[in-house]
């Protein structure tokens, strides 16, 4: 056997090794997410040309049970319709229980007719060992997390 053909086999013995390797990092990384962090993920990739990564971050119940494919391009439209951009977000708040949890968020944010300041909620579930943004909530009032059940 030539020191190529060994080399090639070396390569495609490993090769599925290193790639399962990577991937049980990746899936391992994902699931240690914090609440705080899957928003912060969820947030920068909303409206971007990264929806389908905002998409893996919530369940099937925000997406209206429509598959991640359809409310991305749905949702992408939308958003698209409206000039829609994000000019800031900061979390300021969170409440974190067993199963459930509540991120709060200050964000600015430019639409067309115009920009607004909002506070949005995020109710998140842990499904196994990961978060997934489960419902939104948005609006200008004033927020006391101690109101929502964990």
């Amino acid at each position: 056997m030539t020191s190529n053909v060994r080399a090639k086999t070396v390569f495609i013995i490993f090769l599925p090794l290193i790639t399962l390797f990577f991937l049980q990092a990746n899936i391992l990384n994902a699931e240690t997410k914090s609440p705080e962090e899957v928003v912060k993920m969820f947030i920068a990739g909303y409206g971007t040309a990264r929806m389908d990564e905002a998409a893996d971050l919530t369940t099937d119940k925000f997406r209206g049970d429509r598959p991640k494919s359809v409310w991305v391009v749905e949702t992408w439209k939308t958003l698209n319709a409206i000039e829609y951009g994000r000019k800031e977000s900061k979390v300021i708040d969170s409440r974190i229980g067993e199963k459930k949890a509540v991120v709060l968020v200050e964000s600015e944010i430019t639409t067309n007719p115009a920009n607004a300041e909002q506070k949005e909620i995020y109710v998140l579930t842990k499904d196994e060992n990961r978060w997934l943004i489960d419902d939104l909530i948005v609006t200008d009032e004033k927020i006391k997390l101690d109101d929502y059940e964990l």
